[in-house]
């Protein structure tokens, strides 16, 4: 049985293509290469000339290398002759790249022969040593784009500039507004812990800046992985992983759009050592995942490769890579629900569910209902998942340019602030600037999160158990009703507010 995913939905021997058909749109920019232009499908952006082809029964096939070669074989005789194929993660994904067929031509190709015949399937298990290898999927190589947290609990402050100076509205109420996440106090039971990592999956992170050097995680030893084909060892020093890459590259993720720098910043800027900003744990340990490039552009390949990383390194470093929260301020977004998108990103996520490591992601901000209209992974239903939209100063929906963060009763759990936060920046900007939306909304809530696993009442929840408290301690906000049904327009209907989350873990 094979299926054209746009959602996890069975249709017996044909391709599922719902009412989505390939359409071709505007130049974009791209990681590996400049491309003539795109392909939509389901009205989001896909990597031109690119499919995911899902194998099963392969598990018991070691040899990654000679499976990977049989199904190039099998593709070029079946679909395009031109086809390239490489291992994406370490599991049995991968990517089919031609050097002159479309996305919707190849599409053509796989519909017409898994439509009227299974050669490609009998082809696979000649010679394979294994009469269970089948395809199970197909589906987009889906382009990404990055959108722009008893003792006693008494409040708690650091020294940092604009800290002191007021400018931090996320953190600490300013006004009568009150609509910060309440840090002072959360900080009354812990300003974080270095025993806890929180992956960054974005642009990558500037290690250097003075505000986060110290809070960066740092491989002690030597990581040998072997990730989308690749095997290669990453020295100790090494502060993550870089998936848009070349081969020898892969264990330096700088940034050169400073996008992923400042989701750090909110997240884990060092606190109280009177420069510059305070993240919502003043101490922490970040690792860089680099998934985009420097104009904020990725796909589904790189981050399942950069999820498949850090699960690998966390296997080898034990309690020296403590993942307890990956940040995603990133996502596409489909033109349906009847196109709910990438299923083999939502299989890596789901890894990192049984692992116990939350999945925060933004919700978007194209002033869409995201019940409506999906974006992803924000919206993928999975329990280790919190999808963050983004308030501003006075409570509303983060709005510029009559473009609203966006909502969803039961896709988006909550709000956080998201607009005009100061936080850490690439050198060329003055090392601190002002970030907006709800890629600086989410990483309040991972941060809030990461908080929380320092706290052992809190911890002993597990995953599962600190997403549902963060919901519990949400604070019902108007903006977060529709005025004429006057019902939520999220999970929760409210925003974050760390202190009372971590107040919710004792009940």
């Amino acid at each position: 049985m094979l299926r054209f995913l746009l959602l996890a939905v069975s249709v017996p021997t044909q391709l599922l293509f719902l009412s989505c058909q390939p359409t071709t749109s505007p130049t974009v920019n791209f990681i590996a290469h400049a491309e003539p232009s795109a392909e939509k499908f389901c009205g989001a952006e896909v990597r031109p000339r690119q499919l995911l082809v899902k194998l099963s029964g392969c598990q018991e096939v070691l040899d990654a290398k000679y499976l990977n070669a049989k199904l190039q074989t099998v593709l070029r005789s079946k679909i395009d002759e031109t086809l390239v194929t490489e291992q994406v993660g370490s599991g049995c994904l991968f990517l089919a790249q031609s050097t002159r067929k479309s996305f919707a031509d190849l599409s053509v190709r796989f519909e017409e022969y898994l439509h009227n015949s299974n050669e490609i399937t009998e082809s696979l298990d000649k010679d394979s040593g294994n009469d269970n290898l089948r395809l199970e999927y197909v589906e987009p190589n889906f382009i990404i784009h990055v959108e722009g947290g008893s003792p006693d609990p008494a409040l708690r402050e650091p020294n940092d500039d604009h800290y002191v100076n007021g400018d931090m509205w996320g953190l600490v109420d300013m006004d009568a507004a009150r609509l910060s996440i309440d840090a002072p106090h959360a900080w009354g039971y812990s300003t974080g812990s270095d025993s806890i990592v929180v992956g960054i999956v974005d642009s990558g992170i500037y290690a250097e800046h003075p505000d986060l050097i110290d809070n960066m995680w740092t491989a002690t030893k030597p990581i040998t992985v072997v990730v989308g084909g690749r095997k290669f060892t990453c020295d100790p020093g090494t502060h993550g992983y870089d998936a848009t890459a070349q081969p020898g590259e892969e264990c330096y993720p700088g940034d050169r759009s400073g996008h992923g720098s400042m989701v750090a910043g909110i997240i884990g800027a060092r606190g109280n050592n009177s420069i510059g900003v305070v993240g919502v744990n003043w101490n922490i340990k970040l690792i860089a995942l680099k998934v985009a490039d420097a104009s904020g552009s990725g796909d589904i390949r790189y981050a399942i490769n950069a999820i498949e990383f850090v699960l690998q390194a966390q296997n080898q470093l034990k309690d020296d890579l403590n993942l307890k929260v990956l940040n995603n301020s990133w996502g596409y977004e489909p033109n349906s629900t009847t196109c709910a998108g990438s299923n083999s990103l939502r299989e890596e996520i789901d890894k990192l569910r049984s692992r116990g490591v939350l999945f925060v992601a933004s919700a978007g901000e194209s002033g869409a209902d995201n019940d409506q209209k999906p974006h992803l992974p924000s919206g993928f239903d999975l329990a280790n998942i919190i999808s963050v939209t983004a308030l501003d100063r006075g409570g509303q929906l983060t709005t510029v340019q009559q473009v609203s963060s966006n909502v969803g009763k039961t896709t988006v759990h909550l709000a956080a602030p998201g607009d005009d936060i100061w936080t850490t920046c690439l050198p060329h900007k003055g090392f601190y600037c002002q970030a907006s939306f709800t890629s600086a909304a989410s990483p309040f809530v991972s941060g809030t999160a990461a908080l929380m696993f320092s706290i052992p009442q809190c911890a002993a929840l597990g995953a599962e158990g600190i997403k549902s408290r963060l919901l519990a301690g949400a604070i019902k906000t108007p903006s977060m009703v529709d005025p004429v049904s006057h019902e939520s327009l999220t999970v929760t209907g409210g925003r974050l507010n760390a202190f009372e989350a971590i107040l919710a873990c004792d009940k």
